[in-house]
């Protein structure tokens, strides 16, 4: 994982490497209400430990399914190292 590539705040995720995105994060069984299009979520240990990608906009054409998925996946491990390092 290319950790230089990610630029996390609170709630909010930029993916700097291609292809580009930028999108909404949150965590828990909550999170997800008024949520609308295209989500992914990673469920985590507990309920409140899921973590949602939300409100996606791409830079670039987005990722065939597989490399959606292997993205998001990085993505989830990125923003878990941003909390645990706030801890």
């Amino acid at each position: 994982m290319n950790s230089n590539a990610w630029h996390i705040e609170p709630g909010k995720l930029t993916y700097r490497a291609t292809p580009g995105f930028e999108a909404r994060w949150s965590t828990g069984p909550e999170a997800l209400e008024g949520v609308d299009g295209l989500c992914w979520s990673d469920e985590g240990g507990t309920q409140e430990d899921s973590i949602h990608l939300h409100h996606f906009v791409w830079n670039d054409s987005p990722p065939s399914q597989s490399d959606f998925e292997a993205l998001m996946s990085e993505a989830v491990m990125a923003i878990d190292q941003w909390i645990m390092a706030r801890m």
